[in-house]
């Protein structure tokens, strides 16, 4: 078995139960330390001429031997400030409930000793895939117990080098324990325009000598064709130059359909005028092309091309003139270059420890020109927008906040725990893969509906249909493909379409309510016509606890999903009642398919509750602090730049838990 390699154990020590074995053909490496529970090294790969630090480790099972394992760590961290680091093995601790699956998980001191020890180590995750659980007590039934023992942890030198590496989580097959692979060493052929390179003394000059070329086509298809042709440039001074770590600078099918939403005319609460129209679609100018440009942040993720923002900025004096010229091409012509329009989907967990493809949200990645695009008719739309939506909704509107919907709900929810005061409930929708389900004739019906000029349609048609796609997985791009419906999660624009897509839902809820005899209002609602309260897809519903009008309310529901694509999610969509009596409550959760929640119910990241929060229901607020101090590694920032991390952050999560006056009562 692996002959030829080199191989040490810690045997020689009472608790020795660690082995490391190596091809010295390619690695070299040094034992630094040796103690009851890790051993440290150094490793130096022969071919890639890079080195690191590793320590493997297998922490003690009973808490109070592994305290010298933290202590242990954290000792470590303070002499590998200026190597990447890389800490793997069985730590015998998880960090939390989600780690465990069976019987009662491990004590809270464990997990908050383990949770301090990473943060205060400077160390972080690293991705993995496969396994969510890498241990089984091989007992079934209601004896069997699963556990995330076994990890990979890094500090931040490690993931300045490796920015792509993750770990796979394999089958066990002999043991009891998931065997770790690590991968994405390597980062691949994707082409990135790194920030650093615009520093360079030659940066201009590079870019000058590639845009002196003559290409025969649209200014659209010259742009494309000119930032192709950069990209071996760039990549040959990145050889050249080196890298950072060196310390040197280097859908189902889709269906036409005929949608007729004009029964709703009277009841919007403006349509574009004339002189709207106008200046929706007024030619853009040289100073408004380059806002678009200077407005994407710099460290935001590319599209496809590579190319971030910082390139467009440091050369903007050498291509603006070409940028501007580019847009206004497609303003005048409504033609989108498909090199254009092209995107990068990015997979982002949304759980914290996805297990299942619907745990990642899809995030387009596009290109900072088509950012650009978009940014313009963005900046035109926010002008118009508030005209058009009702103040049901707050999201993406133009001088209106979130706490605005919070501390609404918020005050509709007081009493619910009252004897005295009428029966009533509220309907929290959860709208299944929202952006993603959008339909693009429904959306042009839409525009159409208020009113928007034709030439600004077609703008919008042009850049949400002509999109394709491609995915990127641990630093590599995968697929082409075109999309057939939905808004990209990450496109400028896509959060104000659905702002307008959802203005219908508000507008046909209240047509069928009023044209309904026996519909009943919530609690203080009838005076002020409140029925519902949205924020982006967040969306609340309140009406008496009263089974014609949960029809009223669910046939709405219905209706809007087959004319817009957008559908409930039933098993995640929950309602609360108050004062309800038990056979109403039965007819209504019958019909409606809905689970029955109780209080608090957390809305837009904030626990709405009729009473005082518990320090448990507060647990959310310190988790995240808590996980926000994770990321940051201490050793490497100053005393200020902690402070103002304090000040600027945890301050801001703490003020937002705040508006609510229920979460003070806990004080």
């Amino acid at each position: 078995m692996l002959l030829n390699w080199s191989w040490f154990d810690d045997y020689a020590g009472p608790e020795g139960r660690i082995w490391l074995a190596w091809n010295p053909l390619e690695v070299g490496v040094d034992i630094l330390s040796v103690e009851s529970q890790f051993v440290h090294c150094r490793a130096f790969n022969k071919r890639l001429h890079t080195r690191c630090l590793i320590t493997v480790l297998y922490g003690a099972y009973d808490l109070i031997p592994r305290r010298n394992l933290w202590s242990a760590l954290c000792n470590l961290s303070a002499v590998t400030l200026n190597e990447p680091w890389l800490v793997l093995g069985d730590f015998n601790a998880v960090m939390d409930d989600s780690e465990v699956y069976g019987r009662a998980a491990d004590t809270s001191a464990s997990m908050t000793e383990f949770r301090i020890c990473i943060r205060d180590s400077g160390l972080v995750q690293l991705p993995f895939t496969g396994c969510p659980f890498t241990w089984h007590n091989c007992s079934d039934g209601p004896r069997s117990l699963w556990k995330r023992l076994d990890r990979m942890l890094a500090n931040t030198n490690w993931m300045d080098a490796w920015p792509s590496s993750s770990y796979i989580s394999a089958l066990p097959s002999t043991s009891d324990h998931s065997p770790l692979i690590l991968t994405g060493m390597n980062r691949g052929e994707e082409h990135r325009f790194d920030n650093y390179l615009a520093h360079l003394p030659d940066f201009l000059n590079s870019v000058e000598e590639i845009w002196k070329h003559r290409i025969a086509g649209t200014a659209m298809y010259e742009t494309v064709c000119k930032l192709k042709l950069l990209k071996p440039v760039f990549r040959q001074q990145k050889r050249l130059k080196g890298n950072l770590t060196d310390n040197n600078l280097l859908g189902g099918p889709r269906l036409h359909r005929r949608i007729d939403l004009e029964f709703l005319r009277h009841e919007l609460k403006h349509t574009i005028t004339t002189a709207e129209a106008s200046l929706l679609v007024t030619p853009v100018t040289l100073s408004e092309v380059k806002e678009a440009f200077f407005a994407i942040d710099v460290e935001s993720a590319p599209g496809p091309d590579g190319y971030t923002s910082a390139f467009f900025r440091n050369a903007w004096p050498v291509i603006g003139q070409a940028m501007f010229q580019a847009i206004g091409e497609f303003f005048r012509t409504g033609k989108m270059l498909k090199q254009i329009n092209t995107t990068l989907i990015s997979l982002i967990p949304k759980v914290s420890l996805p297990r299942y493809v619907s745990d990642y949200r899809p995030i387009a990645c596009c290109n900072v020109l088509y950012k650009s695009i978009t940014k313009i008719i963005v900046k035109r739309l926010q002008q118009v927008l508030p005209l058009m939506i009702d103040y049901s909704q707050n999201a993406f509107v133009p001088g209106r906040s979130i706490t605005d919907n919070i501390l609404l709900a918020q005050e509709l929810m007081a009493g619910y725990n009252h004897k005295r005061l009428p029966s009533r409930c509220m309907i929290k929708v959860d709208i299944q893969k929202a952006y993603d389900s959008v339909e693009w004739d429904f959306l042009l019906e839409v525009l159409k509906l208020f009113n928007f000029p034709h030439q600004f349609i077609v703008l919008i048609n042009q850049c949400v249909s002509t999109a394709s796609f491609s995915v990127s997985l641990n630093g590599s791009i995968h697929g082409f493909f075109k999309g057939g419906r939905g808004l990209r999660q990450g496109d400028p624009m896509s959060p104000y379409l659905f702002v307008l897509v959802m203005e219908i839902w508000n507008l046909l809820l209240r047509f069928r309510i009023n044209e309904a005899a026996d519909f009943q209002y919530h609690w203080k609602c009838k005076d002020i016509g409140l029925i519902n309260l949205c924020f982006a897809d967040d969306v609340l519903l309140f009406c008496k606890a009263h089974l014609p009008s949960i029809m009223v309310i669910t046939d709405t529901l219905n209706e809007f999903a087959a004319l817009s694509g957008l559908k409930v999610n039933s098993a995640k969509s929950q309602i609360i009642f108050s004062r309800a009596v038990q056979q109403e409550r039965q007819q209504i959760l019958d019909y409606l398919g809905f689970q029955e929640g109780s209080l608090p119910v957390k809305y837009l990241g904030i626990p709405l509750t009729s009473s005082r929060l518990t320090i448990a229901d507060c647990r959310p607020l310190i988790d995240k602090v808590d996980a926000r101090l994770a990321g940051w590694n201490n050793q490497i920032l100053s005393y200020a730049g902690r402070l103002q991390l304090i000040k600027s952050v945890l301050t801001t999560l703490h003020t937002y838990w705040a508006r609510p006056s229920s979460f003070l009562k806990v004080f």
